[in-house]
């Protein structure tokens, strides 16, 4: 579950540079993952939303995808 959070942590980071955004820029996150990677997420939350500076974190159930937003 760790690694599934820490590749997440290296999306999201992927993704806040393809935004444009800068790394000490704080931001809202809405990820959508598959059902049964809903636990792995929810039990490094915290981890998650530290590492990428997240304001607020938002988790879906779907298909995988990242939204970031400047927070």
């Amino acid at each position: 579950a760790e690694g599934y959070a820490r590749d997440l942590i290296r999306s999201i980071q992927d993704t806040r540079k393809s935004e444009g955004l800068n790394v000490g820029d704080r931001i809202s996150l809405t990820l959508t993952v598959p059902a049964e990677r809903i636990a792995a997420v929810e039990a490094h939350r915290d981890l998650i939303a530290g590492e990428v500076l997240a304001t607020s974190l938002t988790v879906l159930t779907g298909e995988e995808a990242i939204e970031v937003v400047r927070a």
